[in-house]
């Protein structure tokens, strides 16, 4: 199993060793219905898949070649405001993270007290 699943597939695909992976669609038959493009070169190979991404390929020297698709891990950036709490001893964190460092700062001004504006950054 490598932990993803076509039915509702990740933003970026790729293979094991590295290749890049579109999926292209669904038959809606047998035990691979997916049909997936990977990148080779200068032409694509479509192949077809499971639905946890594993693919088993036979070449033409009848050698079978199995590989598993996996996710790529997409780096996300947004701004936070911290707010000083009741006490003054501790900060809070608001719970909207906003994609410009403008925004957020347009956005405390209707709260306070603003401690800072910070930069945050997550990978999903």
């Amino acid at each position: 199993m490598s932990g993803i699943d076509l039915e509702n597939p990740p933003a970026v695909l790729m293979t094991t060793s590295g290749r890049k992976v579109r999926l292209v669609g669904n038959t809606g038959e047998g035990d691979c219905p997916y049909v997936i493009s990977v990148e080779d070169g200068k032409c694509p190979i479509l192949l077809y898949s499971n639905r946890d991404g594993s693919v088993t390929v036979s070449t033409s020297k009848l050698e079978v070649t199995m590989f598993t698709l996996r996710t790529v891990p997409v780096t996300r950036t947004g701004w936070i405001n911290l707010y000083d709490s009741k006490g003054g001893n501790s900060h809070c964190p608001s719970a909207i993270i906003y994609s410009t460092r403008e925004l957020a700062v347009e956005a405390s001004a209707e709260r306070s007290p603003l401690i800072d504006t910070i930069q945050i950054t997550w990978e999903e």
